[in-house]
This record gives C-alpha cells, sequence and structure tokens, in this order.
C-alpha cells in the first residue's frame, strides 16, 4: 500500500475544501472561520493559497486552480466519505484523543487534529490497529467474582459518566454507595464504574447523495478488570455492561468497518 501523508493548517484545509466546492469535514465544526468575516478571512486564505502554492500543493494553469493529486485524494476522500467513523477517546489521566477516518473508492483516510490547529491526513489500510493502539494492552485478570454481564439503571451509567468526563471520578464511588441496590451488585458496581481508566466511543455516518445517516454507535469502558461494551437495551432504562475481550473488540469494530465499505 502506498504511504501518503498531508498536514495542512487550518486556512489551508479550508482553502482546499473551497476549492473541491465543500466546507463540510467532520472536525473543522460548523464555523469554519472562526467567528473571523470579510477582510480578514480574504486576507487568511490568499496567505493560504501562497502557501499551498509555495508546497506544490497547487499551482494555476492558465486560469484554474490545479491540486496536487496526493492532496485531492487524502482531503478529497475526507470530504466527499462514502462513509465516517469516529473514535473519541477520553482517558483518565491523559488527554482527550479524537480520530476520523474517511471511506471513498476502496480506501481511507485517517484525519486527526493537532494543537494550533494542524490537520494531519494519512491513507491507512484499516482504522482498526488505531483503535487498538488507544485501549492498549489489557492484561488477563481474575474475574472469578465478577459476573460477565450485568444490568443498571441508565441514569446510574451517565451520572459516573458524566463525573468521569470532569474528572471527578472519586465522586462517583459516593453515588453508587448512595444508591439502594443488593449489596453484591452494588459492590460489582462500585468496582467496576469507580475504577473506570478510559471510555471509548465509536460513531458511524453513513452518506448518501441526499442525506446524511447515523449508523451504529458503540461504547466501551475500560477498568482494571478488563473491557466492557455498554448497550442500552430497548424500552426499559437500563443499560447492559457486557465484558468483552480485544478479539471480540476487534471483531465487533471489523464489522462495521465492512458495513461502512458497502456501496
Amino acid at each position: 500500500m502506498n504511504t501518503l501523508t498531508l498536514q495542512l493548517d487550518r486556512y489551508e484545509l479550508i482553502y482546499l475544501l473551497w476549492r473541491m466546492k465543500t466546507l463540510s469535514l467532520p472536525g473543522i465544526g460548523s464555523k469554519p472561520f472562526g467567528g473571523q468575516f470579510g477582510y480578514k478571512v480574504m486576507t487568511r486564505l490568499a496567505s493560504a493559497k501562497q502557501s499551498l502554492q509555495a508546497r506544490g500543493l497547487i499551482w494555476i494553469q492558465e486560469t484554474e486552480v490545479k491540486i496536487n493529486q496526493n492532496a485531492l485524494t487524502l482531503v478529497g476522500t475526507c470530504a466527499l466519505a462514502k462513509a465516517s467513523l469516529m473514535i473519541e477517546s477520553l482517558s483518565k489521566d491523559s488527554t482527550p484523543i479524537t480520530l476520523y477516518f474517511h471511506f471513498r473508492s476502496r480506501q481511507w483516510v485517517r484525519h486527526s487534529m493537532l494543537e494550533r490547529g494542524l490537520h494531519i491526513f494519512d491513507l491507512v489500510e484499516s482504522p482498526l490497529p488505531d483503535l487498538i493502539n488507544l485501549i492498549g494492552i489489557i492484561p488477563l485478570q481474575d474475574q472469578s467474582g465478577t459476573p460477565v454481564e450485568f444490568t443498571l439503571p441508565k441514569a446510574v451509567v451517565e451520572l459516573v459518566f458524566a463525573l468521569f468526563s470532569n474528572q471527578q471520578l472519586p465522586e462517583a464511588q459516593h453515588k453508587l454507595e448512595d444508591i439502594c441496590l443488593p449489596a453484591d451488585l452494588a459492590r460489582v458496581l462500585i468496582d467496576t464504574l469507580s475504577d473506570l481508566q478510559q471510555k471509548i466511543l465509536i460513531g458511524v455516518t453513513l452518506r448518501s447523495n441526499t442525506e446524511n445517516q447515523e449508523g451504529e454507535a458503540v461504547i466501551l469502558i475500560r477498568n482494571t478488570q478488563g473491557l466492557w461494551r455498554v448497550e442500552s437495551p430497548v424500552g426499559n432504562g437500563s443499560v447492559k455492561l457486557t465484558s468483552i475481550s480485544q478479539q471480540e473488540i476487534a471483531d465487533l469494530f471489523n464489522c462495521i468497518a465492512q458495513q461502512a465499505q458497502v456501496p
């Protein structure tokens, strides 16, 4: 597989998207110009055009702007994708990470964003290695005293996730202890939810010529006991946590990715 990679600043990306007649790209937000208008925007776009020309990413042929084929492949795949995956990782002791993967014409492009408004595009064979890398290696634990599956009120899980997102996880244990549940289940919940190390969201968007359609969304959590999939049973306001292996995650993710590649 050919290795293609490209780094663009925000206005270089916006300029290329504008030349492709679209400003729709997950990750640049609903206000691509950051609230700036008029003269400032035109000045930044003119500077971006000069930078892209100097880098050989665009050139002027007669009166038409031509885009370098590699840039067209990478940015165009994202802008005109048939399907997109978002992987969002929130870890206990590190900065949140969001990666976007876009599929078109039998190829995947990873779009990641760095600080200072830098965007990186990479041609990849599959999004799976990035997901496995985000999860990391999970050591085998003795789970003899922990059920492989249990159900609990949705409000409890949402509360713990909110505390985790706001870095207030120690408060989660106190909240769980206040809930009137059978002692054995309460202990499992405390052991599982108050020891959260990571939450991963995988979201899918499928695109047609007329509309975008949200596909499957998967939530995974990791603690010192292992990996869990979070599912919401329909109709009864509860959430099911199921222990899941890394191989099962790989199989699940491959299934999602294959669905995204269906014409």
